[in-house]
């Protein structure tokens, strides 16, 4: 029963969530992926060399480094996808 219970709240919270990015989008205060994908699939995309598991690859640590590269991403959904 608590299983059930548990599972009902995560789909309520996945919805509250899924509402609140389409309204974000439709205010134009979030952008979808797929148009962040567009830019950072770009050759021309400048990419940070970061580490990860003592590996240095390309990546992003610096979230000025996406926002100045894509236009229209707001500085606080860069900043909320590292929750």
């Amino acid at each position: 029963m608590k299983e059930n219970a548990d599972s009902q709240e995560t789909l309520v919270e996945q919805t509250k969530v899924l509402l609140r990015r389409i309204r974000q989008n439709q205010e134009g205060s979030r952008v979808e992926l797929s148009y962040i994908l567009n830019y950072t699939s770009d050759d021309d995309f400048e990419w940070e060399e970061v580490e990860i598991d003592g590996k240095t690859v390309e990546g992003i640590q610096d979230p000025n480094t996406l926002v100045k590269q894509v236009p229209k991403l707001p500085m606080n959904q860069v900043r909320g996808s590292a929750r």
